[in-house]
This record gives structure tokens, C-alpha cells and sequence, in this order.
């Protein structure tokens, strides 16, 4: 087993332990949340190849065959969370779940999924000192997207510093 899958199945664990305290804390049925990341997480994949693929169009210059070719590498973080809101959008949609309460729950989670790629760089310490704040974000918050939206915001922050 190579290094890059060791760290994506790392990821995965840590996210859904995550995620289950989170819908502790929002009181939120894990089930519901389970359901809506089993049809995120391929639309994640899809949406980061996506991306990659069109930010870097002259490295593939219409060759579908390197397109498709993921041996290589080319997922972007960014491509992943579109991918997981359009997954989850549609999802929620379908079964007439709350797309702000499931967004709430996953931000934390996004935090922690950069964590484990950073844990050598500055960035895992923005990225611990982000995720306590989400945290208890998620703990107090009332209202449903208040969790999505400080995430977004910081992450504009971050981006920008």
C-alpha cells in the first residue's frame, strides 16, 4: 500500500469520527448524514479530477485518455469541496434533507481533511487553530449554516493572509 493511500484512509477515519461528534453535539441523526456523504465523497473525486483537469487544460490538450488517468495523481481541494456541495445539494434535495445542517456538520471535517496533508507546514497550525473554532462553532451554534459560513469566511481569510 502506498503512502498517498495510507494518508487518504487516514483521512477518511478521522473525518467520519469527526463527523459523528459533530452530529453528537448538533443532535443531528448520523444516518441522515452517512447517507448524504455516501453519494459526497464520489462526487468529491469527481469534482476534484474535474478541476485539476481544467486548471491545467494545456497539460491534457484533449487527450481524454490522460484525462481519465488518475495513476498520476491531479485531485484538487477546491474541485473536492465543489464536488461535495453539488453531490450533497442534489442529495439533500432528493430526500428533503437540510443542505445547511449536512454542510454544518461536514465543515469541521473539510478542516480536518487539510489537516492531515499539512502536518508538516505552517498550515497545520491554521488549520488546528480553524478547527477548534469550528468546533465549538458547531457546539453553540442555534441556527443552521452558521458552522459552513465561518468556515467559508476563514477559509477567505486564510487564503488571503
Amino acid at each position: 500500500m502506498s503512502y498517498d493511500f495510507t494518508i487518504m484512509i487516514l483521512k477518511i477515519v478521522l473525518i467520519f469520527m469527526l463527523i459523528g461528534l459533530c452530529c453528537k453535539l448538533r443532535k443531528i441523526d448520523f444516518n441522515s448524514i452517512f447517507d448524504t456523504m455516501i453519494v459526497s465523497i464520489p462526487s468529491a473525486f469527481l469534482g476534484g479530477r474535474i478541476y485539476h483537469v481544467v486548471m491545467n487544460i494545456d497539460k491534457y490538450k484533449l487527450n481524454i485518455i490522460d484525462m481519465l488517468n488518475i495513476s498520476k495523481g491531479g485531485f484538487d481541494n477546491i474541485g473536492m469541496i465543489i464536488g461535495i456541495f453539488i453531490g450533497s445539494w442534489l442529495y439533500t434535495v432528493y430526500k428533503k434533507y437540510s443542505l445547511l445542517d449536512f454542510m454544518d456538520i461536514i465543515a469541521p471535517a473539510l478542516v480536518l481533511g487539510d489537516m492531515v496533508f499539512n502536518i508538516l507546514s505552517l498550515g497545520f497550525s491554521v488549520n488546528i487553530l480553524m478547527l477548534i473554532i469550528l468546533m465549538f462553532i458547531t457546539k453553540v451554534a442555534q441556527k443552521s449554516g452558521v458552522v459552513i459560513t465561518i468556515y467559508l469566511i476563514l477559509i477567505f481569510i486564510v487564503n488571503i493572509i
